[in-house]
């Protein structure tokens, strides 16, 4: 029962059992694993990866590892950094890979795989432009990734929009910095837009991202129609509630700087939900981006709690949910 204790121990014992954790729970579906996703859209970059790795589902799936691994590592390692969750701990980084085991179907190399990675970028730059007079080359930083971002999961060019809400929370007034984050936004799309025409590609692509767009649904789908997918679902959700209100709760007690930065964090998973109208055939993995915000959330919520019995019963019925759901794939 004693994880959220193990888990507050300054040891490197913490860190080497998340990786393992890692390592097995995502070595449960090597025998038979699941196949990438399709690209969506005109993403050239994830279509490359595609065409690379869909033909090799166990290179694909370890490729999958890797990188929520580095995400799990950089995660932990910038929020600690930043205050937002205590120091000397791994359970952000141990929540992150265990949400992104949350399905069978998630344990590959998906479009989403690499935008987590360029989105913890976006957040490093925001996080270290609260303190910098005129962070220009941030916000210009921040921008470029965003688009990079959308050149594997289209959707994300939307969070765009969270950029400039950050500028808001952050009462940013600087035209030089709005202006250097659209200018990032803008730059691969001016390298690829000259190699389009450089190749008599532009008409082609110009159809492919209207196509797109108006296709676009607002309809609420349901991807989550089976139980092995449902009951998880509900455990991702109590947990970000949880872990927002709880740090609604405890806004006053921190400094000015933190609570801006716990907003933000904030701000992004509305923006995940409301860029989810257009993850289309992707529905069942756009929900991932909101780990970004739910793990150092609840890591926060969890390191913080005296009592936490309750919340570890919680907590380990989850990773059962996870293990059953793993058993069940490898006998299918």
């Amino acid at each position: 029962m004693a994880l959220v204790r193990f888990f507050r121990s300054s040891f490197a014992g913490q860190y080497i059992a998340t990786g393992l954790f890692g390592i097995v729970i995502w070595g449960t579906v090597l025998p038979s694993p699941p196949p990438m996703p399709e690209p969506s859209g005109p993403v050239i970059l994830y279509s490359l990866l595609y065409n690379l790795l869909s033909g090799y589902p166990v290179l694909a799936s370890l490729a999958g590892f890797v990188t929520a691994l580095i995400a799990a590592m950089w995660l932990n390692l910038l929020f600690t950094r930043h205050e937002i969750i205590p120091k000397n701990s791994s359970l952000a980084a141990f929540l992150f890979l265990l949400f992104s085991c949350w399905n069978p179907a998630q344990m590959t190399l998906t479009p989403l795989s690499i935008p987590l990675l360029l989105f913890l970028s976006v957040f490093q730059s925001l996080l270290e432009a609260y303190n910098r007079h005129d962070p220009v080359d941030l916000a210009f930083s921040a921008g470029f990734m965003i688009t990079v971002s959308a050149l594997f999961y289209l959707p994300s060019i939307f969070f765009y929009g969270f950029l400039l809400t950050v500028f808001l929370v952050y009462r940013s007034i600087h035209w030089r910095e709005w202006a250097a984050s659209f200018i990032g936004l803008l730059t691969p799309v001016l390298f690829l837009a000259v190699y389009w025409f450089w190749t008599d590609q532009i008409p082609g692509i110009v159809k492919d991202y209207a196509d797109f767009f108006r296709d676009i649904t607002f309809t609420i789908i349901n991807p989550w129609n089976e139980p092995g997918r449902v009951i998880p679902a509900a455990f991702l959700v109590l947990f970000l509630l949880t872990g927002i209100f709880y740090n609604a709760r405890q806004m006053a007690e921190k400094t000015i700087e933190t609570r801006k930065k716990l907003i933000i964090l904030s701000w992004f998973s509305v923006w995940v939900l409301i860029t989810y109208p257009f993850a289309k055939g992707l529905l069942l993995f756009h929900p991932s981006l909101a780990f970004l915000s739910v793990a150092p959330f609840l890591a926060g919520f969890y390191l913080s709690k005296k009592k936490t019995f309750l919340w570890e019963m919680i907590l380990w019925i989850y990773i059962g949910v996870i293990v059953f759901n793993q058993v069940l794939n490898l006998f299918q």
